[in-house]
């Protein structure tokens, strides 16, 4: 960031006035930063989320279609099972729900 420009006010020396800028204030936070994150191999993802709790994962679930229909397959019940190991005296999942349905019975607030 840039220091800001000053210069001597008219009429009085001791006074410093900041000069203006013409260029808008640029955030230093970078906007969609984590937009290319769907496009990760599923490798990498499968391992990132190994280490979410199940409260994260159904936050992630619900931000995009991709997520939602990567983490609610059947086929993916390994990421929930090791979502739920992460949290200690939890009871198992019944046979009558899914992964991501004992995580919002468990964990959502709502």
């Amino acid at each position: 960031m840039k220091r800001p420009k000053y210069k001597v006010a008219q009429g009085s020396e001791s006074l410093l006035v900041e000069a203006q800028d013409t260029k808008p204030f640029r955030s230093r936070a970078r906007k969609g930063g984590l937009s290319l994150l769907p496009t990760v191999s599923l490798d990498v993802l499968f391992e990132i989320f190994g280490f979410l709790k199940p409260l994260d994962l159904l936050s992630l679930a619900r931000t995009s279609k991709a997520f939602q229909n990567l983490l609610m397959r059947k086929l993916n019940t390994f990421i929930w099972r090791a979502s739920r190991s992460l949290i200690p005296n939890l009871p198992e999942c019944p046979a009558y729900l899914r992964g991501p349905q004992h995580a919002f019975l468990a964990f959502d607030p709502h």
